[in-house]
């Protein structure tokens, strides 16, 4: 596991370097996402060429209440947090229609509890995940200010998942890890974007 993230922040790092040169035109964008059934915000920046990117592509909560006939009742809470960080390379192929590839190194939080009002019983659960996205993207610009993008995102990922219940006070926990790849839920987006600032440097 620490042999993956120092590849991923060896990736990051040489990224950085790339974008740092022949900045000629500097660019700013934020952007609102719509991805599945989500919603999320971006931030890009750079010049004409290459452009670092910062996506918070999900905040989940929801909290449900269940009652039964016998009085039993539950609360449960579920949590999460999604947010990438990468950089891309435009190319313009026609008149404001650019195409872009680019990477993200992609992580999430998720959360869960779950709790009986009528006795001890209750569990907990946490899981981490982070991994290497590869970007394939349109980018098409309306006017100066506004801009349309879509993008998919297939990805390799690394995550943990460790899990507690409590049974009337017998504790047993659960680890769970492995690597997974293909496009999730964040993976396929939709974003209208809009640009702050663009001036010669």
């Amino acid at each position: 596991m620490n042999k993956f993230y120092c590849i991923l922040v060896l990736f990051l790092v040489t990224q950085l370097s790339t974008l740092a040169q022949d900045i000629n035109t500097k660019i700013r964008e934020i952007g609102l996402s719509i991805s599945g059934n989500t919603f999320g915000a971006s931030y890009k920046g750079g010049n004409e060429s290459t452009l670092a990117r910062l996506s918070l592509f999900s905040i989940t909560g929801s909290t449900s209440k269940h009652t039964s006939t016998t009085d039993s009742k539950s609360n449960t809470n579920a949590y999460g947090l999604g947010f990438s960080v990468g950089f891309e390379k435009r190319k313009n192929i026609a008149e404001n229609f650019y195409l872009y590839l680019g990477s993200d190194l992609i992580n999430s939080y998720q959360g869960h509890n779950y709790k009986t009002t009528n006795s001890s019983d209750n569990n907990h659960g946490d899981s981490y995940s982070t991994g290497l996205g590869f970007v394939f993207g349109f980018h098409y610009k309306i006017n100066n200010t506004i801009n349309v993008s879509s993008e998919i995102v297939p990805n390799i990922s690394y995550t943990y998942e460790k899990t507690s219940a409590d049974y009337n006070g017998t504790i047993i926990e659960s680890k769970n890890s492995g690597f997974y790849y293909g496009l999730n839920n964040y993976a396929i987006n939709l974003t209208i974007s809009f640009t702050l600032l663009k001036n010669k440097i």
